[in-house]
């Protein structure tokens, strides 16, 4: 089943992939500074799905994780990125059960696969890469959990998700390059 849905959104996982930032956070080359705006980031996009669907499994939530590790830094405020801005807005305007799954696919999903390669090797403590359970145990309460749903329907709000992650590297970059 999830075996599927990692074959339909393929081609936009791989894109979230080849993205400058993504590169950087693999291979531990991401400077602290920049690392705190991505969690600052992504703490918005967390927080704006958390706070509205809550998470089917207790244990995979990350907002108060990745709140510890944006305190670890110099208390900086920084503004969204359009990215985020636009995500939250996504999210906040209302979603179904199977486009809620095709969210926790994606964000929860990567962090319990991609995010433990790069939790050892981001700036700071990395509790947002860090859980409670195994991870394997963990993957599979997801698969559970999405499998109740129209997988086309999941697969099509994945791409939309893996489209915003994207679009969170690319303004990093921008930022990080000055134009933004």
């Amino acid at each position: 089943m999830s075996k599927t849905l990692k074959e339909l959104t393929w081609e936009q996982h791989k894109n979230a992939e080849r993205q400058w930032f993504a590169k950087q956070m693999i291979t531990g080359r991401v400077e602290p500074s920049v690392y705190h705006r991505y969690l600052v980031n992504q703490y918005a996009c967390y927080d704006a799905l958390e706070s509205n669907y809550g998470v089917p499994i207790n244990e995979i939530a990350r907002a108060k994780a990745i709140m510890q590790d944006i305190e670890y830094f110099t208390p900086d405020e920084f503004e969204l990125y359009p990215s985020v801005q636009k995500y939250v807005e996504h999210v906040t305007n209302g979603l179904t059960n199977g486009q809620h799954a095709g969210h926790v696919y994606v964000r929860y999903m990567g962090d319990l696969s991609g995010g433990q390669m790069i939790g050892s090797k981001v700036p700071g403590p990395g509790y947002y890469y860090k859980f409670n359970k195994p991870t394997d145990e963990l993957k599979q309460a997801i698969r559970d959990y999405i499998a109740s749903f129209d997988q086309e329907e999941v697969a099509n709000e994945a791409k939309v998700v893996f489209d915003f992650a994207t679009a969170l590297f690319e303004d990093i970059e921008k930022d990080v390059n000055g134009n933004i």
